[in-house]
Order: structure tokens, then C-alpha cells, then sequence
């Protein structure tokens, strides 16, 4: 505005008004979308985390299954006791002692 408050005409104050409140809405409007920027990213980031956890709770599973599959693997693979029969005759014979 060229002149001073004190001689400004009706047209000066209506166009300085004018352009105030363009520029407080478009301000209004940046900031509007940088609040939904935001938004989208912390929901982009809500969901990224959610799939790691899930992601980790399978890798914990997998894990899990696959020592078992190994025990399970390495007992098998192992032979049976030759003495096994011996073993169980004496534990009997143990066992019928204690009873009487």
C-alpha cells in the first residue's frame, strides 16, 4: 500500500485485504498438505512396521521349525543302542526287586 492509513481510499484497503487473505489461504493450503503428507507417511510407516514384525514373528517360527527338523533328523540318523535289550532286562529286573 503506497499511502498511510490515514489517506488510503476504500479500493487501497479492499485490494490490501484482498491480498492478505490470498496469501493466508494459500499458506492454509500448504499447510493442509503438508498435514497430509504426514499423515500418509506415518501410516506408510505404521504399515512397514506392522510387516516387519510380522516378518519377524515368521523368521522366529521358521527358525524354531527348522531346529526341530534337525533334532528330529539327528535322532534318527542315530543308531539304536546295541545294548538296548541288556538296558531294559536289567531296569525290569531293578523294578521287580523294588516291588518285593
Amino acid at each position: 500500500m503506497a499511502s498511510t492509513a490515514w489517506t488510503a481510499t476504500r479500493a487501497d484497503l479492499v485490494k490490501a485485504l484482498d491480498i492478505a487473505t490470498r496469501e493466508r489461504e494459500m499458506w492454509r493450503a500448504r499447510a493442509e498438505g503438508v498435514a497430509t503428507k504426514q499423515h500418509a507417511l506415518r501410516g506408510e510407516a505404521a504399515i512397514r512396521k506392522a510387516n516387519e514384525r510380522q516378518r519377524r514373528r515368521e523368521r522366529i517360527v521358521l527358525a524354531a521349525a527348522t531346529d526341530q527338523a534337525r533334532l528330529e533328523q539327528a535322532f534318527a540318523a542315530t543308531p539304536p543302542d546295541p545294548n538296548a535289550e541288556l538296558h531294559r532286562r536289567t531296569l525290569i529286573a531293578a523294578l521287580k526287586e523294588k516291588k518285593s
